[in-house]
């Protein structure tokens, strides 16, 4: 019986080769594209979209950009494969009025050290914290993962999770700090692929 060796997808040179390597270079949304829940999701934000974002591992989406489109007006994209850095910057926009309105980072979501405490409004991990888990790293990297996103939110700001894992296995990474969050599960929506 051979036994397949998983990758892990907690390292940056997974999602580093898949990008270069790969035939992976186009806009990939994980699990959903933000059209797909623009109208469930909207309600959380203020009226003027003006909340401070940030989107974790933002691989190869548009969804940033989308948030943009969609009107909101301080969103900065983050991720730890310099692939795909490199990729969206390349593919970003011209300014408008001279000011490029969405910003790409190169860091890891277990030490974001170059951002200040409580800097954003919101975060948002569409599918990170599944990677984290499903890594080498898996436990101890995702309870970093966590303490990072509530030292860089702000007091009564919002961590939106989009996870493929159940409630109850992602929960402890989150709730392991029973005065750290306030946790509400909330269906946007069930997706069906065929």
């Amino acid at each position: 019986m051979s036994s397949k060796i998983r990758p892990d997808y907690g390292s940056a040179e997974y999602w580093d080769e898949g990008y270069i390597n790969g035939s992976n270079r186009d806009s990939y949304d994980c699990y959903f594209s933000y059209d797909t829940i623009q109208n469930g999701f909207e309600p959380f934000f203020k009226p003027l979209k003006q909340e401070n974002i940030l989107i974790l591992g933002c691989g190869l989406s548009t969804f940033g950009q989308d948030m943009l489109d969609a009107g909101f007006t301080n969103v900065t994209c983050m991720d730890f494969s310099s692939a795909a850095i490199r990729i969206l910057t390349q593919r970003q926009r011209p300014p408008v009025d001279g000011i490029a309105r969405l910003k790409y980072l190169l860091m890891d979501v277990r030490d974001m050290s170059a951002f200040s405490n409580e800097s954003f409004d919101v975060v948002i991990d569409k599918g990170v914290l599944d990677s984290v888990v499903c890594g080498v790293s898996n436990s101890a990297g995702a309870i970093q993962m966590m303490d990072e996103i509530h030292r860089i939110l702000v007091p009564d700001g919002a961590c939106f999770i989009f996870s493929n894992g159940t409630y109850s296995t992602r929960a402890p990474y989150i709730d392991y700090n029973p005065t750290a969050w306030q946790i509400n599960q909330i269906t946007i929506g069930i997706l069906v692929r065929e």
